[in-house]
């Protein structure tokens, strides 16, 4: 293999650090009694990816597109995150609320 070729069975700093804050944030919901069944599995991780805030329906719609969830899950999934420190709810100046994960929390 030349010096400069990735090895595809190696993951990227960006993949390994996602799935480690998914093992965290998984961690945290389960010491706190919560399920973090199938569909809540998928939305944390759809919210993981995000490289800036999000809406929870552009999420939704992100996730849609391959997984048929509804927008309440979302939702209610968004509120248990923020209520356990592990995401967090803005508004922007016209009051329209973004969600993004506290990956200082996960430090």
């Amino acid at each position: 293999m030349k010096k400069n070729e990735a090895d595809p069975k190696q993951k990227s700093i960006g993949e390994a650090s996602q799935e480690a804050l998914t093992s965290q944030v998984y961690e945290k919901l389960i010491n706190h009694n919560f399920i973090v069944n199938k569909q809540r599995k998928i939305v944390i991780e759809g919210l993981i990816s995000q490289e800036e805030r999000t809406t929870a329906e552009q999420l939704w719609l992100k996730i849609y597109k391959t997984k048929k969830i509804s927008i309440t899950t979302v939702y209610n999934t968004l509120n248990i995150l923020c209520r356990n420190g592990i995401a967090y709810k803005f508004y922007d100046e016209i009051n329209q609320a973004f969600y993004m994960i506290d990956q200082t929390f996960f430090l």
